[in-house]
């Protein structure tokens, strides 16, 4: 197991090399999540550690052989206060990426719910985008079918629409023939 907080000059040095080995990368990304949900921000000596160990691990390059997707992943557990204070230490533009990526990562956690939790007006609403993106792309309203009505229902006292009978469809032989415009 590897120590974050713990980690020497000498071994800070050889750690851009040994990152290129993918097994000690993922057991790098773990001892880090661990260090980070383990190690509290308190405003105090406990948040400077967090802050110079990103700094001590921006400065041996360790960020340049992690994907943010798999480190997001890995911190998407530890607590918001240890991620800020964890982030100041990172250059600008990846500690960006990686606050995307968790936001993102917590996101695609709330929809990766139980089965046995209610859904919540965001899941609904994103069936509801999802039916009406499949009824645009060519899914389309055939004979015998109902509009979803939606989550906003229907205004009180309507009643919803009956489905067209299958016999009402339209036949392929009663549609009005297209022309076609002569090109010369």
């Amino acid at each position: 197991m590897i120590h974050i907080a713990d980690l020497r000059p000498s071994e800070l040095k050889r750690l851009d090399e040994r990152m290129s080995n993918p097994t000690y990368a993922n057991e790098f990304i773990e001892a880090l999540a661990t260090f980070l949900k383990e190690t509290p921000a308190d405003g105090g000596a406990d948040s400077d550690l967090i802050y110079t160990t990103a700094v001590k691990l921006t400065n041996a390059k360790v960020w340049n052989h992690i994907e943010i997707s798999s480190l997001a992943k890995a911190l998407v557990d530890v607590p918001s206060d240890a991620i800020t204070v964890f982030s100041q230490g990172l250059p600008s533009k990846f500690a960006q990426l990686l606050i995307y990526s968790l936001q993102a990562e917590q996101i695609s956690n709330l929809y990766l719910s139980p089965a046995d939790v209610e859904p919540t007006i965001a899941d609904i609403l994103q069936a509801e985008i999802r039916g009406i993106k499949g009824l645009m792309a060519g899914g389309g309203i055939r004979a015998g079918q109902n509009f979803p009505q939606g989550v906003w229902g229907l205004p009180p006292g309507v009643e919803p629409a009956q489905p067209y009978p299958a016999s009402s469809a339209v036949k392929p032989s009663s549609r009005v023939p297209r022309t076609r415009l002569k090109t010369e």
